[in-house]
């Protein structure tokens, strides 16, 4: 871990430039949303990575609609509480348990599986916990998935939740 200020409006710029030609190839949008959240203290690499592969994870299972990222201040908590949330295929009540096992693959609608080393969430989901919070899912089949990663805005050393 490498914990440094930064402000979450600078990393939310730049994956906005990084997927704007996604975007503008895709038949729906990627919506990056303003962040209104305090100077954050922690590793903004890993924070960028996470999101970046949850971001890429939602255009794989997006044919239409859209995708969004957002973030908002719980400063009850003091906590960035991040979300990448899409309109896909989603992911059956059964299986969200299991999507963060490492090397397992779910099906998705009609059957169809992605390629994929199933290591992207269980890998993420550890570089969450770090970074001191925890990557939750919540999805139905047909009504897309929502992804959100808490983190205190002030790193301190990880405990397990």
């Amino acid at each position: 871990m490498r914990p440094a200020p930064f402000e979450v409006e600078d990393l939310f710029a730049a994956l906005r430039g990084m997927f704007r030609p996604l975007s503008s190839d895709a038949p729906f949008p990627i919506v990056i949303e303003r962040a209104q959240v305090p100077t954050m203290v922690t590793d903004e690499n890993k924070v960028s990575q996470i999101l970046r592969n949850l971001i890429s994870n939602a255009l794989k299972f997006t044919e239409r609609g859209e995708i969004r990222v957002s973030v908002r201040h719980d400063s009850d908590r003091g906590e960035g509480v991040f979300a990448v949330a899409d309109t896909g295929v989603g992911i059956a009540a059964a299986d969200l348990g299991r999507i963060v096992d490492e090397f397992v693959q779910v099906d998705t609608s009609g059957g169809r599986r992605e390629r994929s080393s199933g290591l992207g969430l269980p890998h993420y989901r550890s570089l969450a916990e770090l970074e001191g919070g925890p990557l939750k899912a919540g999805s139905g089949v047909g009504g897309g998935s929502k992804f959100t990663l808490r983190l205190p805005t002030a790193f301190a050393q990880a405990t397990s939740r």
